[in-house]
Order: C-alpha cells, then structure tokens, then sequence
C-alpha cells in the first residue's frame, strides 16, 4: 500500500508498484504469477538457498526485481515497436521484410530478449527440487492434479507463457491506466463507485459482477472509449464476399479498427464522452461493445482481462480516493501503437476511512 499522499506512475501502474518498497514484497502480482513463497524480512534479494519455514534460508527462484522491472520495460517497448508504421506495414505486404528496416530489427532483438527471459524462468522452474504446483508455470507443466490437460510441448509452453505476460499484465495495465485518469476527471463518480463498494460485503471479487453495476459499467465505458488494442488483429478473405456492401476479393487483408467502431455515433451517444451510465440504461447498445473482437477470432483472454480490471479497480476504489498530482489532470490523448496508452501522469492516492470510523 502507498503512503498517504504518495504519488503513482498510472499508465503502468501494475508493474511500477514494487518500486515503493524498500524490499520485494510478496504481494507482488509478477512475482506470485511464479511461485508462492514464505518471504524471509531480512533478505535484501530474492535469492537463497534450500530449507523451509519463516525465517529460515528457502528456496528461491524469483527473478530479482531488478530483472522483472526490466522485463517490464522490454515489454512495454516491444509492444511500442510493435505498432509502429514500418512494422505495421509488413502484416499487409510482407515482401517488404526482405528489405532493410530497423523497426523490424529492434524488435526482434526485444523478442529475443523476451524469449531468454521466459526460458530462464522455465529452467529456474524445473532446476528447483520441489517446485509448488500450484503455480501458473506448474499447472502448464503438467503438475498440478487439479489441473485438466497434460503438460505442454516446450514450444507451446513457451508461448502461453508469452500470451499470459502481454495479454493478460501489459494490456490489462494500460487499460487500468485509462480508468484512472478517466476516474481523476469525474470525483462526483468516484464517490459513487466508493460507495457501492462499501455497501457490499468484503473486497470485490470477479463472481460480484452482478451486484457491482456501477463497477462493471465502469469497466465497459473503459474498454469502450479506449480498447487496449485499438486495431484487432488482421484477417484475411478467405474468398470473395462483401462487408458493408463493399466487395471484398479473396486474399485481401482486413484489419478491424475496433476503437472507431465503438465510438460510432450511429450507435452511441456522445460517443467521445466518458459515461458509464450509458450501460445502466434500458436499451443499451452492450452487443456492440467489441474491445476483445467477435466471433471464432475473438480474444480468448477476454473473461480474464475484464475479471482483473473489475478485481483491480475495484480494489483500488476502495481503499482509496484518487486525487489529480501536482501537474493537475492528465490528457486523455492516447498514444499510438499496437496497445493504447496513457499519457504519463501522477496521482495523489489518498487513503479512505473504513464506513463508521470518525
């Protein structure tokens, strides 16, 4: 937790969390995506050797803060890389990959800097004696029993892995950005929310959706006004059709741009206005909320996303009140690129008293 009156960096704010603590925190949410261990107050590194119980040496195979804020930051740029133009450009022509092109370049040195990242985290896994199971990498290898499905073919685990870091943090953390600096501008609904939170009984969890409306609305009008990945990802005709009356010959490639269509104004009203309301109305155009996509293409992430932005915000709106920094509010300009970000900004969180407290 912050102290009072201490200052975020939002558009990351997941991942910039650890920062503020002079030590890893346990509760770090990179961290227990690893492994689930009794945290020793007196180590300095997570790092040590073998033996159990609090406060004796344990096992650690943790990357070391220092790694995972740097594997943040590789992921933050290689998405940046990702989107721009010159990159871009080759999913609609890829002859251009034979030709000189440092966009391309830099990015795959951030894949391969991923990429190592991953496999030492999966050899770490497998080095360790005797590794919990239950554990995101231990149920993909097969070692949990409550787990459904075998273990995964090196390749196939590598790459969940890589879906679960950008899809399930990076995105996720930007539109959790969003929905701050939207809150910043709109106190009179902070307080709202605040107050359907401490009217329901303990922290919000993903099975409160339903009796959360105002949360959950909160959550929608985010995604809507500004889905992480503004462009889904291209498809391709697989013969002639037509979309919107216009034809469509075989082979084309067609990119959804998902942020104009839901900012339509045929179908929303005031669509560049920040309204969660606009879902607690009868008659809301909900079937035309498409942040993840549609159909057999659709992100298959989509349940986790909205359960962690409902889980987070919720969280956060509870146990604080969010007041614009020392620079006032911050833009809502978004910035170009495969994910879409906030401009960087600073917030007071400020914490709220338990109900009944003078």
């Amino acid at each position: 937790m912050l102290p009072p009156k201490s200052h975020a960096r939002t558009p990351h704010l997941v991942w910039d969390f650890p920062q503020f603590w002079s030590t890893p925190s346990p509760s770090s949410s990179l961290q227990r995506c690893w492994c689930r261990a009794r945290w020793r107050p007196s180590a300095r590194r997570w790092s040590g050797t073998g033996g159990t119980g609090w406060g004796a040496p344990i096992v650690i195979w943790v990357p070391p803060p220092g790694e995972l804020r740097a594997f943040s930051r590789c992921l933050g740029e290689l998405l940046q890389v990702w989107g721009h133009s010159s990159v871009r450009v080759l999913d609609l022509l890829p002859l251009l990959r034979a030709l000189p092109n440092p966009g391309l370049r830099k990015l795959l040195q951030l894949v391969q800097h991923r990429d190592t990242f991953v496999e030492t985290q999966i050899q770490r896994h497998q080095a360790c004696p005797s590794p919990p199971s239950d554990t995101v990498l231990g149920a993909l290898l097969g070692r949990n029993p409550g787990a459904r499905g075998g273990p995964l073919s090196p390749p196939r685990l590598h790459m969940a892995l890589v879906d679960l870091f950008i899809g399930g943090t990076e995105t996720t953390a930007a539109a959790l950005g969003w929905a701050v600096a939207f809150l910043l501008h709109r106190p009179e609904l902070q307080a709202r929310l605040r107050a359907e939170l401490q009217g329901a009984q303990g922290p919000p969890g993903p099975g409160d959706m339903g009796r959360l409306p105002l949360l959950q609305a909160t959550v929608s009008e985010t995604l809507r006004l500004r889905p992480p990945a503004p462009l889904a990802l291209p498809h391709c005709a697989l013969r002639h059709t037509s979309l919107g009356g216009l034809p469509v010959a075989a082979g084309t490639v067609l990119v959804p741009n998902l942020l104009a269509a839901q900012q339509d104004p045929d179908i929303w009203q005031h669509p560049e206005v920040f309204l969660p309301e606009r879902f607690l109305a009868p008659g809301a155009p909900s079937r035309s909320l498409l942040p993840f996509g549609c159909g057999a293409r659709s992100c298959p992430g989509e349940g986790l996303a909205r359960a962690e932005l409902f889980v987070f915000l919720g969280l956060i709106l509870r146990e604080f009140r969010l007041e614009p920094g020392p620079e006032g509010l911050p833009g809502l300009r978004g910035s170009p690129g495969t994910v879409l970000r906030c401009p960087s900004f600073r917030l007071r969180m400020v914490p709220c008293q338990p109900p009944g407290l003078p």
